[in-house]
């Protein structure tokens, strides 16, 4: 079983794939382990699962060629409904499933997640250009209660 702490989180993918301009914050050479298979749970967006599409799986393979080895991204597409793929997500996560490394969300589904205490905490590096390109309530609902930055 994987340890929480050492996994990308959710935080940062919901973050990013709301936001998304192109890159994964994941994609640096400061990634950990030497050539660690990551599970990243996305939405079925006009991409899908195909990575010659131009969504999340297009990222995660372009992530995935830019770690030189370091890691490998696959993807789990989830439901269509936004509330499906809460329910999916929550009750892995409720379960402590270890196969979920990153996890892309609905953005008003991220403060319950945080608040549940979910979502490891966002590495310092991808943490620092967070709040310039981010929304500051979301910043605050993806940390929840009590927790830092």
């Amino acid at each position: 079983m994987r340890r929480r702490g050492t996994r990308l989180t959710a935080v940062v993918a919901a973050v990013v794939s709301t936001l998304a301009a192109g890159s994964l914050a994941a994609c640096s050479s400061s990634s950990s382990g030497s050539g660690q298979a990551l599970t990243w749970y996305i939405n079925p967006d006009g991409g899908g699962a195909d990575p010659t599409k131009k969504g999340q799986a297009q990222i995660a393979k372009e992530c995935t060629d830019s770690s030189g080895g370091k890691y490998t991204i696959n993807v789990q597409l989830l439901p269509n409904g936004a509330s499906d793929q809460r329910q999916q997500l929550l009750r892995r996560l409720a379960a402590s499933d270890s196969g979920i490394d990153l996890m892309s969300i609905d953005p008003v589904f991220v403060a319950e997640c945080a608040e549940a205490g979910f979502p490891a905490p966002v590495p310092a590096q991808p943490q620092a250009g967070l709040p310039q390109d981010s929304v500051h309530a979301a910043g605050e609902g993806a940390r929840g209660k009590g927790r830092g930055p």
